[in-house]
């Protein structure tokens, strides 16, 4: 019974590794993208074209950007 969990707790270890190791390569991607369109992002956060829900993320590439 103690293998049996530890084996199910080895194999949920490693979906977690991989599953973060899938968001640090989306949040890398993001800030390649974010990086190339430099330009593009900060004309639509100073254009101020969103509602005062999405204010976060627009604010912190603008941040980003500076």
């Amino acid at each position: 019974m103690k293998s049996f969990i530890f084996k199910i707790a080895i194999i949920l270890s490693k979906v977690l590794r991989y599953i973060s190791y899938l968001g640090a390569g989306f949040t890398l991607l993001g800030s390649v993208v974010i990086l190339i369109f430099k330009d593009d992002v900060i004309q639509v956060v100073e254009s101020q074209q969103f509602n005062l829900q999405e204010v976060s993320l627009p604010f912190i590439i603008y941040i980003y950007n500076y």
